[in-house]
């Protein structure tokens, strides 16, 4: 997960991933994955391009997880204030844009105490709390365009 970096906290992500090798997610690795892999992956990705959209429409929001489910996807997000029908069917209309885009999905893996340090300095504090719960010393960042 990244927060815009091209925003005010562009010299915290240039440090945290300053020794960091970004691998484009293989579309030869995606043809060899199960139906149901596929689907999952599909639906993590959305996951994410979900994130994006969000935090492109409220650039204050708190994240939390976007896992895939059984059947679909969701993201967990905090802003302000209460969500309406209209500002629903907008970010609709946003993920299906996105979606369109032909994006590079990227990803790397860091240790766990350099993404407490960019969750902090970007004020992702329920991120700060989904690290508490893994027990993994590195984790792994997706990004694609501005997330």
């Amino acid at each position: 997960m990244l927060i815009d970096s091209k925003s005010e906290h562009k010299s915290i992500f240039e440090e945290v991933f300053a020794d960091s090798e970004w691998t484009k997610v293989s579309k030869d690795d995606y043809k060899k994955l199960t139906t149901i892999d596929k689907l999952k992956r599909i639906r993590h990705s959305c996951s994410h391009i979900l994130a994006q959209v969000f935090l492109e429409k409220y650039p204050e929001a708190k994240l939390a997880t976007g896992p895939a489910t059984r059947d679909g996807f969701f993201y967990d997000f905090n802003i302000e204030g209460t969500l309406h029908a209209d500002d629903i069917k907008e970010l609709q209309k946003m993920f299906v844009k996105a979606c369109k885009k032909a994006q590079v999905f990227e990803y790397t893996k860091i240790s766990k105490s350099k993404a407490r340090r960019l969750f902090e300095a970007t004020g992702q504090t329920m991120k700060v709390q989904v690290l508490e719960n893994i027990k993994d010393e590195q984790v792994t960042f997706l990004r694609m365009e501005t997330f």
